[in-house]
């Protein structure tokens, strides 16, 4: 249910805008405010609403859009992505499970978690994993202009800039909880920025259970898939999954990868 928290003002403003849209339409066409072509306006209206939820919420719905979802070349590989962190309770411990198995992931990295742990940002970089981008401050990119936007995302940049002086700026983008909107592509595209969501979310950040974390990905993985698992402050039972995750997806002939930029086409 906390991935649900910033929905109910996006749509607030969405619904208000239907209903805006609604009336200027009945009023630019003369329409009776009842009678069939009422009807017919609020079912376009309902359509156009529904088409933007679904566009926005949807993570792995990217509709011909260079989104990544999956991996483009997989063959057997599946790649691990961590959000919200770092943090010093739980990045550890998953940067050592990662190394204990020879995996590589990739960490998508709050602006403002960097700033406060950037021994973290980098050992995570000199362990070999992908630093990429997750925002400043963990706000939904939706009701927001392009300016606030790119100042989210060259915040961050600047923070795992800081930790590791010389590096290259990342330019994958997680945006938080996935939620997307035509106003984060533009700013996407401007910046050289790639977006990134996932294929496979075994929700942990709902789960405080390892076993149930574990089995969540073990049912369902498949060749290709980007797998949703999260780092931030409090998310033990992660931490405690993933050895198990690791060793089980390995005997199955599995192999872990980073996300590259050069796999990724750039939004255009």
């Amino acid at each position: 249910m906390k991935r649900l928290g910033p929905v109910a003002p996006i749509v607030a403003v969405l619904s208000v805008a239907g209903t805006l849209l609604t009336f200027l339409a009945l009023r630019l066409f003369n329409l009776p405010a009842s009678g069939a072509p009422y009807h017919w306006v609020g079912l376009c209206v309902t359509l156009l609403l529904t088409t933007c939820f679904l566009f926005i919420f949807i993570a792995p719905w990217r509709w011909g859009l260079p989104i990544l979802t999956h991996l483009p070349n997989h063959d057997n590989q599946v790649a691990l992505t961590f959000d919200d962190g770092p943090s010093p309770d739980t990045t550890p411990r998953i940067l050592a499970a990662l190394a204990a198995a020879g995996a590589h992931s990739t960490f998508f990295v709050l602006g403002e978690q960097a700033r406060r742990h950037p021994d973290l940002i980098r050992r995570i970089s000199a362990e070999g994993h992908i630093l990429a981008l997750h925002g400043d401050t963990h706000r939904a990119m939706v009701l927001m202009s392009v300016y606030a936007i790119t100042r989210e995302i060259q915040a961050t940049q600047e923070a795992i800039a800081a930790a590791c002086p010389g590096a290259a700026p990342p330019t994958l983008l997680r945006p938080p909880y996935g939620f997307k909107s035509p106003i984060l592509l533009t700013a996407a595209r401007k910046l050289g920025i790639k977006l990134v969501m996932w294929s496979l979310d075994p929700a942990d950040y709902e789960r405080t259970d390892p076993n149930k974390i574990a089995a969540a990905v073990l049912s369902r993985i498949k060749p290709g898939d980007i797998i949703l698992l999260h780092d931030g402050a409090g998310r033990t039972a992660t931490a405690d999954a993933l050895p198990a995750i690791l060793s089980c997806l390995q005997d199955r002939g599995f192999q872990f990868v980073g996300l590259s930029d050069g796999e990724i086409g750039c939004i255009g």
